[in-house]
């Protein structure tokens, strides 16, 4: 069996410890803050996740970059160089032009190395939901799987994915052009906090809103209790935007109607973060039945 790497962005948002543990390599993600491009590196080694939501709290504006196709040939290439194939786990096409990029920098790196497979897989996830995939490719590797049958096993898992999210602030939807002005103002007055969701095309999508913080972080879990796989929950993911004490509420919440395997609490990293702001919260775990 040739060897291989699973390789992917931050955006998985993985805790650094984990993501070594499990012998992935990554690329980091851009957020570009007062004209200053900063990588967002899984151990935050130029910009912490800290000093990020307090730049946003402060009205700091982020805007994003998405990786181009120089970026995964320059990154790709020495690991290619030396022997290994690549399984490329990309952030959510319906939410970033990068899956191109990196459907590009393969089809221009399978002429330079013929000898080597390069596989794509795109996650149509976000966050920590695109973690969960990497996590349980990295398991499936771990017990001998070759890469196409990592690969397959990967893309039978993305339609099962759930992915829910609320946020505290309305006015970075509103700036995504998720919302109008009007809703994100009556809706800030009122304390609705939306409930969203990744749909089937790796977009955010709007579902409904609970009025204040508490009755949202209960629709999540209700959420789950509605679509999660029976019995034991491999793994579970729950990704907070500098909101930690709500994140432990959640897990609590979940721990309470679910038997958990594996459990990964960590925070939204910059980029996603620029355009969610600070109190995003999410929950991510797989579905019994595909997603509609």
């Amino acid at each position: 069996m040739s060897k291989y790497v699973i390789f992917t962005d931050t955006n998985c948002d993985l805790p650094v410890e984990l993501a070594d543990q499990l012998q992935l390599v990554t690329t980091p993600m851009k957020v570009i803050i007062n004209g200053k491009t900063y990588e967002n590196y899984l151990d935050y080694r130029q910009l912490s996740v800290k000093d990020f939501y307090k730049m946003m709290d402060e009205g700091v504006t982020a805007t994003t970059t998405q990786q181009n196709p120089e970026d995964y040939v320059a990154a790709l290439t020495p690991i290619l160089a030396a022997g290994n194939d690549v399984l490329n786990i990309v952030f959510s096409s319906g939410l970033s032009g990068t899956f191109n990029s990196a459907r590009l920098a393969a089809d221009e790196l399978r002429e330079t190395f013929p000898e080597r497979q390069i596989e794509i897989i795109d996650s149509k996830a976000a966050s920590l939901g695109q973690g969960i995939l990497v996590y349980l490719a990295a398991l499936k590797k771990q017990s001998g799987a070759s890469l196409t049958e990592v690969m397959e096993y990967t893309k039978s898992l993305v339609p099962h994915l759930g992915q829910w999210f609320t946020v505290n602030d309305l006015h970075h939807l509103k700036r995504g052009g998720r919302i109008s002005a009007f809703a994100a103002t009556v809706g800030t007055m009122l304390k609705f906090k939306p409930i969203l969701s990744v749909d089937t095309d790796g977009k955010l999508a709007s579902r409904h809103k609970e009025r204040g913080r508490g009755r949202a972080i209960s629709a999540l879990v209700a959420q789950m209790v509605k679509e999660a796989k029976p019995g034991i929950q491999e793994v579970v993911a729950i990704a907070h935007g500098n909101c930690l004490e709500d994140a432990l509420e959640l897990e609590k919440q979940v721990r309470a109607k679910f038997e958990v395997k594996k459990l990964i609490i960590n925070p939204v990293g910059p980029v996603i973060g620029s355009h969610t702001g600070q109190g995003i919260l999410g929950l991510l775990y797989l579905t019994d039945k595909p997603n509609e």
